[in-house]
């Protein structure tokens, strides 16, 4: 029979400790470079666009390379990678071409009927963030259209275009199926830096709008929609 091995007890009492703190230490550092579910949260309904007339360093993908931006329309911004049908084209085909699942060009464009699409028709390309990941319709702005915007509402003290919300409902259908019918809720407003964020959701998809003042910042700064993104 094997006698028994006595370990003195100041060191057993040491080893206890210094196990002790390595186990805490290291647990204490996991948690403090993991962000907590909250803060994912958080993070994923921050403003995250870049601003017109900033620097821009992003090279053109083959989106940019094959689309160009909308007709606007009398609208401040309107989408900047539209893609027009050639004939005998499909949606599949399109996808094909532009290095995107066809189906995420019907859900951009709120297709009812994605089995008919015509000749010269325009169809909106969405493009995968690189903030976010999550695939988004961006918009463009046209400053000549945001200045006659901006003298208009100058002696005007309320207007929709001063709510985000408003905004929102008013120019992001349909893309990704926005509706008027969907629930509306402002996420985040910064008015010293003129962005603001707005959840539209029904009851089965989720996007966000990203907006931003294009010309005076503040209470009395009207909004524009830069991107909408789906969440699906």
């Amino acid at each position: 029979m094997t006698a028994p091995i006595n370990i003195p007890l100041n060191i057993a009492v040491g080893v206890i400790v210094v196990f002790g703190f390595l186990t805490g230490s290291t647990l204490y550092f996991y948690n403090q470079s993991r962000p907590t579910s909250e803060q994912q949260q958080q993070n994923s309904q921050q403003f995250s666009g870049e601003i017109p007339g900033a620097k821009n360093t992003t090279q053109p993908d083959k989106v940019d390379k094959l689309t160009k931006p909308a007709d606007p329309k009398g609208r401040v911004t309107y989408p900047a990678n539209v893609y027009t049908v050639g004939r005998g084209e499909t949606l599949f085909g399109i996808g094909v071409k532009v290095g995107i699942d066809w189906q995420l060009i019907v859900m951009a464009n709120g297709l009812e009927n994605e089995n008919v699409v015509q000749t010269g028709k325009q169809l909106v390309i969405p493009k995968l963030s690189t903030e976010t990941d999550y695939y988004r319709v961006h918009f463009t702005l046209s400053d000549e259209l945001a200045s006659e915007k901006n003298r208009e509402l100058r002696d005007q003290a309320q207007s929709d275009f001063y709510d985000p919300i408003k905004v929102a409902q008013l120019f992001g259908q349909p893309y990704f199926g926005i509706a008027e019918t969907d629930g509306f809720t402002l996420l985040e407003q910064d008015t010293s830096q003129g962005t603001a964020l707005v959840q539209a959701k029904s009851a089965d998809q989720t996007n966000v709008v990203g907006l931003f003042q294009p010309k005076q910042k503040g209470d009395r700064g009207f909004w524009a929609i830069l991107y909408i993104e789906s969440h699906e």
